[in-house]
């Protein structure tokens, strides 16, 4: 958990200096340039993996991918992608990444509800003026995404979570198509907003395209639409998605609801 506070960011579109990111069982801190975008509504937050995190993810999902008893998580999702393992929170705080990706979310919620001036988190705070109120986050689901040729991710949004993640573990080459006048969007991740006519008359810009490169970690909010293209080529284009619910609450609460939490889970057990 994390208390929730203010952040100098203001700008549109902002890339800020590395800041440390600690975490149990023990603290250990990353060095991270992180940029957050704003390219219409919602803002999207894109870093780079720190290289243990990124090493310890390729491992992980290495060994979901060749474990014959895999769970699949590809009926509760949209894309229409063979291998859509799933990871347990329990082998995140086993391997200890569990707290990374908590609090690289806590820090983009902040950042997000300070880039906007978020009311209803200055409306939690007028009504508790004594108190701290403490963002908690949590990990709901996580999944690999093994695409290969020809497999895509339909527009779609996540459910049960607030905000959600994807991070590329590999990327491969793709063959071009070569087709005169078109974009290459090919392997790309695109945000959808809203329909816009060209952004040089309308002003602003309605969908946010991206070609991750390895390493890549993108945050958002679960409602934004989103959609991933199909490529030409062999090899794997591996990424990992998560969900993340959020909640806040008076400090003081805090202790009152662990508790009730264990007397569920004891009455659970009886």
């Amino acid at each position: 958990m994390k208390k929730a506070k203010t952040s100098p960011l203001t700008r549109g579109v902002t890339e800020s200096e590395g800041y440390q990111l600690k975490f149990e069982p023990e603290e250990v801190s990353f060095d991270m340039n992180v940029t957050l975008r704003k390219p219409f509504g919602p803002c999207i937050m894109n870093a780079q993996l720190p290289v243990p995190i990124y090493k310890e993810m390729v491992k992980v999902t290495d060994e979901i991918l060749a474990d014959k008893k895999r769970v699949n998580w590809g009926p509760n999702l949209a894309g229409q992608i063979k291998e859509e393992p799933h990871i347990s929170n329990e082998l995140l705080l086993e391997r200890d990444l569990f707290g990374f990706f908590n609090v690289l979310t806590q820090r983009y919620i902040q950042e997000s509800n300070a880039l906007h001036g978020s009311s209803g988190l200055h409306e939690i705070e007028r009504r508790n003026p004594d108190e701290t109120i403490v963002l908690n986050t949590n990990i709901t689901s996580m999944w690999i995404v093994s695409q290969y040729e020809n497999e895509y991710n339909p527009v779609h949004h996540h459910t049960n979570s607030t905000v959600s993640g994807v991070m590329y573990l590999n990327v491969p080459k793709f063959e071009k198509r070569d087709i005169y006048g078109k974009k290459d969007l090919d392997g790309n991740i695109e945000f959808v907003y809203h329909a816009a006519a060209e952004d040089h008359f309308s002003m602003e810009q309605g969908a946010f395209s991206v070609a991750p490169k390895e390493g890549d970690i993108f945050l958002f909010p679960s409602y934004l639409l989103h959609t991933v293209y199909p490529f030409i080529g062999e090899g794997e284009r591996r990424s990992v998605s998560f969900n993340v619910l959020h909640t806040y609450q008076p400090e003081s609460t805090v202790g009152e609801q662990e508790e009730s939490s264990k007397k569920k889970k004891t009455r659970g057990k009886k």
